[in-house]
């Protein structure tokens, strides 16, 4: 990632995740560490009862839709996140997440998203319902 998309990364992933905002180290690191995709309006990134998720996805520009057994729940839009819940626990997401219109997305993958202190302390709990 280059060194202008390394700062507006790190600046996004700040207000994003539940980091000490002195913790610039590690920060800096996720940052480095994310990749950005882009997805189509209509395109699902996550299917309910599907694979479970690589990565934790940030948005970085527009919206998509989580919808539980086809019913809408919410539209997150930029800063938000999603996927963190199957990924940790390594089972099926819950939702289907798709895009509404053109959207971009961080994403960490298991290692870095699981060096944010509060999804470590998540992963022993999520893994062993995951596993029910």
């Amino acid at each position: 990632m280059e060194q202008e998309d390394v700062g507006a990364t790190f600046t996004l992933l700040r207000e994003a995740l539940p980091i000490d905002r002195e913790d610039e180290t590690r920060l800096l690191a996720l940052a480095a560490a994310a990749r950005a995709e882009s997805y189509p309006i209509g395109t699902t990134i996550l299917q309910q009862g599907g694979e479970p998720s690589s990565h934790l996805y940030v948005i970085r520009a527009g919206h998509v839709e989580i919808r539980v057994d086809g019913q809408l729940v919410d539209m997150p839009g930029v800063g938000e996140i999603f996927g963190e819940l199957s990924m940790v626990a390594g089972s099926a997401p819950t939702a289907t997440v798709r895009a509404s219109e053109e959207v971009e997305c961080l994403l960490l993958d298991r290692a870095a998203a699981t060096s944010v202190p509060m999804y470590t302390s998540w992963a022993p709990t999520l893994t062993s319902i995951g596993q029910m």
